[in-house]
């Protein structure tokens, strides 16, 4: 009984431990040698020597899968038919060097993910195809402890610099899945609308799209002529499927709904279809559709207007904006979507995604949380600026306010070294993006991507630390740009105690035009960290 009390004990600790798959150093040539690496060895999870794969007919590593450190170094060579590295996830160690040279196929390394040491030296060349890098950015940065050698791969891949800074150049996560459901009370049943009375002028056989079938169909109707304050009368061409009385009251309700959008929406929705059934509603054509089913449902969760609104845009501003080339560029330079429907429809959705939230933040400024105002002026502040410039009527709400304040706050990240070759000190830590060389400053580049209109005023604030047992002089400079164009710079500093942080401040900027934008540099002490730029806009 003792006996076998020890044998359990033996293998149950064994079972909590590395396993190795081979004292000795391992090449796998052939494409059979992957697949049968587990028979081969058992089930290991650690090469105690180094590990070789060359072969001009190896296609995949899965076979690899429980490998989860290299006690040797590692070198994948000459290996013209690997595409990607999957199989490695579960890599987390490498003891001595990575190589990882001259396989032409290869695209990828996101299989490295799970890569946080490399206990020697790493050396990426000669790899054409390669530009997807951006999942080993944080090893690159901070988890080599020997030299980084990487040249000749493909765009994406092609310095060390590129490598770290891929993961902060990849398209940011918009903050919403859509803007329809962001809040149910940005527009409310008991707020004005334009809307006057109902007039009507009996059955017609008209052409309206029904999403039931789907398809255009030509249908009996009740047409009521729905007036409203501002003179601009709507069609509600409500299916002769529902009896006259209830048209009516579907006409007048869904009517009321529409007068509590602005008018600039209103401009261009000629008619309303209705028809029953639990189908989206749709804009465009002159027009907004309605299913009723839906559209009920909506109206009780208090969401009818958001959704009408998101309609309406798709009728009444985007013939004239959404393929026109100042949207197209603040699109462009946001580099960010106010949600996932409109970065999957880029050009048919994103103006209408936008409308909706700029409203929010820009009108209905006191029923907005904090939160979602903070979401949204990061997200789109160019295409925020766009909407400030045109002309649009907001009627019946008041005009925007007279004084307005926007915050954002850019985090450190957004800043990088200004030469290449400095990237690998600057780290990201608790206290901010911080300068880890000991004996140099180091000069960095910080882009406030804020949407400038001439109608603001623009303060500033860089707030930064010191964790250095001595006090530090972070010097700043503040450059506005027309375009590329600089038109004005202002040095400024301040005195970073020991272990203390301090504040840059630039206020009272007013920009010249749509196209301004704004740089931070800096020249960073050894040990010193900045932590975000803030940046206020009055209206």
């Amino acid at each position: 009984m003792r006996i076998l009390f020890i044998f359990l004990l033996v293998v149950l600790s064994r079972q909590g431990m590395a396993a190795d798959c081979s004292h000795d150093n391992v090449t796998l040539s052939t494409q059979l040698d992957i697949n049968n690496f587990q028979s081969t060895y058992g089930n290991c999870d650690r090469i105690s020597g180094d590990l070789s794969i060359d072969s001009t007919e190896i296609s995949n590593l899965s076979g690899l899968v429980n490998i989860e450190s290299i006690i040797g170094s590692f070198y994948i060579w000459d290996n013209n038919n690997l595409v990607n590295l999957d199989g490695l996830s579960n890599l987390k160690t490498i003891g001595r060097d990575l190589q990882i040279y001259n396989n032409d196929a290869l695209t990828s390394v996101a299989e490295l993910s799970n890569l946080s040491g490399v206990d020697g030296d790493l050396k990426i060349w000669i790899n054409n195809s390669l530009t997807d890098c951006s999942a080993i950015s944080e090893l690159v940065n901070t988890g080599v402890t020997g030299d980084i050698t990487v040249y000749q791969n493909g765009s994406g891949c092609s310095s060390a610099e590129e490598i770290i800074n891929s993961s902060s150049t990849s398209t940011p996560t918009p903050p919403y899945s859509g803007t329809v459901y962001i809040d149910p009370d940005w527009i409310i049943e008991s707020d004005p609308t334009t809307y006057s009375n109902s007039t009507y002028d009996g059955i017609q056989n008209v052409l309206m799209y029904d999403r039931r079938i789907p398809a255009w169909e030509r249908v009996d109707a009740h047409i009521w002529i729905l007036s409203y304050s501002d003179g601009i009368p709507i069609n509600a061409q409500v299916n002769a499927e529902f009896d006259k009385e209830s048209s009516k009251t579907i006409a007048e309700k869904w009517g009321g709904a529409v007068g509590r959008l602005p008018k600039t929406l209103r401009r261009d929705v000629d008619e309303l279809w209705i028809h029953d059934g639990d189908e989206l509603m749709g804009g465009g054509n002159r027009s907004i559709l309605i299913h009723v089913g839906h559209g009920d449902e909506n109206y009780s969760r208090g969401w009818a207007e958001e959704e009408l609104l998101h309609e309406a845009v798709h009728t009444s501003l985007d013939s004239y904006y959404k393929d026109s080339a100042d949207w197209l560029a603040a699109q462009e330079s946001d580099d960010n979507y106010i949600s996932d429907y409109a970065r999957e429809y880029p050009t048919r959705e994103d103006l209408a995604e936008s409308f909706g939230p700029y409203m929010a933040i820009r009108i209905l400024t006191n029923r907005v949380k904090a939160s979602d105002k903070e979401k949204i002026l990061s997200a789109m502040p160019v295409r925020i600026a766009f909407l400030d410039s045109l002309s649009l009527d907001w009627s019946p709400w008041s005009e925007l306010p007279s004084s307005v304040e926007d915050k954002i706050i850019f985090p450190a990240t957004t800043c990088k070294a200004s030469t290449p070759a400095s990237s690998i000190q600057l780290q990201s830590r608790e206290s901010g993006l911080t300068n880890t060389k000991t004996d140099a400053n180091i000069s960095i580049t910080c882009p406030i991507n804020y949407g400038a209109s001439a109608n603001q005023t623009l303060n500033f604030t860089l707030k930064a630390s010191n964790s250095d047992s001595i006090p530090h002089v972070l010097s700043c400079e503040l450059h506005e740009y027309i375009g590329e164009a600089l038109s004005n710079s202002l040095s400024s500093q301040t005195t970073l105690s020991a272990d203390g942080t301090g504040a840059i401040n630039w206020t009272n900027w007013r920009p010249g035009n749509n196209l301004t934008n704004y740089t931070v540099t800096c020249d960073l002490p050894s040990q010193a960290a900045i932590i975000s730029i803030e940046t206020r806009a009055a209206y």
